[in-house]
């Protein structure tokens, strides 16, 4: 830099935007007038071997937010741990600490009730007391704010340290990219919140409620009874499109942004990698624990909802017919739940 690219780096610190000269040749433009030759001049002194180390971690980091969105969470599973489970702000955490997600195609929502109907084939474990659930839920919290501090940790690492070649004079991209991953969790949310039908007391006071339980372990006997509605709303419907664009333009944008890093070894782009996915590791089991005692709940209680009247599964085969409509124990997708 002081050999090399002083007459550069010295105009980048001490001359003001809007007077220095674009070299509209090299890439230059309005906006990175002053960090484009810097980084310009650094990469005309670069040898073709660290060019090609850089190179091999463009290619890493470029294939990033498609492995991370293979082993982060989805916006059907945050959804319906925030609506069905009543833990949205469990939800928003994990979100946050695993911002890489896997788009879902328009208008083709999955139905919570599908996640969250008892598995006879997986894991069954015995209801644990309250005190020891509710310290592994202080646990999860802890887990889930240092999944987010490591995240954006790197994120500002990331902006600071390494330069973009989509905007080589902007620090905040990767943060940017993290809070559109947030977007999509909170637009899937809002659609499935917008089927939600209170049968007992207020919207408003069915949200107080929810947001007081915020730090108390899963519990049937403290539900209030609402349901979801079988048929999409136009509220629904638009914000699942919404959700889904969403998806799509984070997926493009992150393979975009992390592709254009320069400056950064092919052995950096791997520790990069590890410390997104372990972050997402983490989120993604706190939210597979939380789901797991959704279903453990909803599997004692053995019982759906349809418009506000209960249907009894009192055989795990039984076959009930209920206003002209079959309901079958193993595709008894109703989605209506007590909650």
């Amino acid at each position: 830099m002081e050999g090399n690219c002083s007459a550069e780096y010295e105009r980048y610190l001490t001359i003001p935007r809007e007077n220095a000269t674009i070299d509209w040749f090299t890439g230059g433009g309005n906006t990175n007038r002053l960090a484009q030759p810097v980084a310009n001049c650094i990469l005309g002194n670069t040898s073709e071997y660290i060019m090609s180390n850089m190179a091999a971690a463009a290619v890493v980091l470029g294939l990033m937010p498609t492995i991370l969105a293979t082993v982060g969470n989805s916006v059907e599973e945050t959804s319906t741990l925030c609506v069905i489970g009543q833990r949205p702000l469990i939800a928003l955490l994990v979100a946050a600490g695993s911002p890489a997600i896997h788009p879902i195609r328009s208008f083709e929502y999955m139905n919570p009730m599908k996640l969250v109907k008892p598995r006879h084939y997986r894991l069954r474990t015995e209801r644990s007391s309250v005190p020891l659930r509710t310290v592994t839920l202080a646990i999860e919290f802890l887990a889930a704010i240092a999944a987010i501090i490591n995240t954006y940790t790197l994120c500002n690492q990331l902006g600071v340290m390494v330069v973009s070649m989509l905007a080589p004079q902007l620090t905040y991209l990767e943060f940017l990219w993290s809070i559109i991953g947030i977007s999509s969790h909170v637009s899937a949310a809002a659609s499935l919140w917008a089927r939600t039908r209170i049968t007992e007391g207020t919207r408003r006071g069915y949200i107080g409620e929810v947001l007081s339980r915020q730090f108390k372990p899963l519990d049937e006997k403290d539900w209030t009874k609402a349901f979801i509605d079988e048929d999409e709303t136009y509220c629904s419907m638009a914000l699942s499109y919404f959700t889904s664009l969403l998806g799509t333009c984070h997926l493009i944008y992150g393979s975009m942004l992390f592709s254009s890093l320069v400056f950064i070894s092919a052995t950096d782009s791997l520790k990069i990698m590890a410390r997104y996915m372990a972050s997402a590791m983490v989120s993604r089991f706190i939210l597979m624990y939380e789901l797991f005692w959704l279903r453990d709940i909803l599997g004692q209680r053995k019982e759906l909802f349809s418009r506000n009247d209960a249907i009894e599964l009192t055989q795990p085969n039984e076959i009930l017919e209920h206003r002209g409509k079959i309901y079958h124990r193993s595709t008894a997708d109703s989605g209506i739940f007590e909650t």
